[in-house]
């Protein structure tokens, strides 16, 4: 469904961000 793919890519995107802010070159992301 494209909700649960929004989700998932929306989540994606806030660990990139989070982890750009904290100096990682990528997000580990669980599930």
């Amino acid at each position: 469904m494209h909700f649960t793919r929004a989700l998932i890519y929306g989540q994606v995107r806030l660990a990139e961000t989070q982890t750009r802010s904290a100096g990682a070159p990528k997000p580990a992301v669980a599930q």
